[in-house]
């Protein structure tokens, strides 16, 4: 989904590409007394982890940045649909490195979905992180109506924290290390999601990144 087209569905947000408001974000409702132990969930991490969220080998020669936003159905549909054969094809294989980063532009509610996401990298780590993802982008359809509920909802399904990781979605507690990945995608001149970026060079779409990552690999 292009920035314009989010300009247009909500014009009283600034263009993407300039300075972003922080605001304050009117909480849907945090669930209380959630039945999620997380004594009996994954172990949280002693100390959070470097950002960002990386796939395959992190030290392969070839790095592919995907920028996302939770909201935009174009990220929705490349996670069901054409992430399994990224990763089937450069990271079972562990040919590439490939990274998760944040463009949350759509709504408010988008910037409440990268504090639980990131919430859940702080707490548990890269492993927990790309289950809840993949989840959360499985129900992205559900964000705008039902955050931040939603966020301790899929918490809750894994077993994890979901009122930390809810509250933090609620609080937008990671705003100011999500702008970190914004400040990258201007650099690289991304205009919206998602967004492919091979070793530090924009793509074209998926197809071109594909193509270039061939190329790349084969030389």
């Amino acid at each position: 989904m292009t920035t314009e087209q989010s300009d247009r569905r909500w014009p009283s947000r600034r263009r993407f590409l300039g300075s972003v408001a922080a605001g304050t974000v009117a909480l849907a409702g945090c669930t209380g007394g959630s039945e999620t132990d997380p004594a009996n969930g994954p172990d949280t991490l002693d100390e959070p982890p470097e950002w960002p969220p990386v796939l395959g080998d992190p030290d392969a020669a070839v790095t592919l940045e995907v920028f996302e936003d939770f909201n935009c159905p174009h990220c929705q549909d490349y996670n069901t649909e054409q992430f399994p054969e990224i990763e089937s094809e450069y990271l079972d294989s562990e040919q590439i490195r490939y990274v998760h980063r944040d463009l949350p532009f759509l709504h408010e509610t988008s910037w409440q979905a990268v504090s639980a996401v990131r919430e859940v990298y702080r707490l548990y780590g890269n492993e927990q992180f790309w289950s809840y993802k993949s989840t959360l982008m499985s129900e992205g359809g559900r964000i705008q109506q039902e955050a931040p509920d939603i966020f301790g909802e899929i918490a809750d399904q894994q077993n994890l924290d979901a009122d930390a990781i809810q509250q933090a979605a609620a609080d937008r507690e990671h705003d100011a290390a999500a702008r970190e990945d914004r400040s990258r995608a201007e650099e690289y001149g991304v205009q919206g999601t998602p967004a492919f970026v091979v070793d530090g060079e924009l793509t074209d779409d998926l197809a071109d990144a594909r193509e270039t990552i061939d190329t790349k690999l084969s030389e």
